[in-house]
């Protein structure tokens, strides 16, 4: 995922967030998701006066003020994924499944995660090596 992918689907999380007061959850492994949870860290400083709750590191966690929440959990390692398991998280409106190679934690996508999500309403959009796919 190139600097300025980042920073275009950053800035686009945050307006998701922000603006439109959705929650979001980021999730998956690898260089590509610990390079966008970066971008969302350094782009969260223009939206500083909207935050209620944050938690920069080391994975963003933020809720904002008039609605809406960022939340990422780490698949590979477990970090933050207690926030599913106990019932903490409200299910997101949307979740991106952000991957360097597809399946590499996928015992945890279905064990865990999967059946979170399917408590709630929501999309689920993977950003993978080969193009961005979306599925309910």
């Amino acid at each position: 995922m190139q600097f300025d992918d980042r920073i275009r689907l950053a800035k686009q999380l945050l307006v998701e967030a922000v603006e439109e007061g959705q929650d979001l959850m980021l999730l998956g492994s690898g260089v590509w998701f610990e390079a966008l949870d970066r971008a969302l860290a350094r782009e969260l400083r223009h939206h500083v006066q909207k935050v209620s709750v944050s938690q920069l590191a080391p994975l963003l966690r933020v809720s904002f003020k008039a609605g809406g929440s960022i939340q990422a959990i780490d698949l590979a390692s477990g970090e933050n994924l207690h926030m599913i398991d106990t019932a903490k998280s409200r299910v997101p409106t949307k979740a991106y499944l952000v991957e360097d190679a597809h399946g590499v934690n996928a015992n945890t996508w279905t064990s865990r995660v999967r059946p979170f999500l399917l408590t709630g309403e929501c999309k689920v959009v993977y950003l993978g090596n080969a193009q961005d796919v979306e599925s309910s």
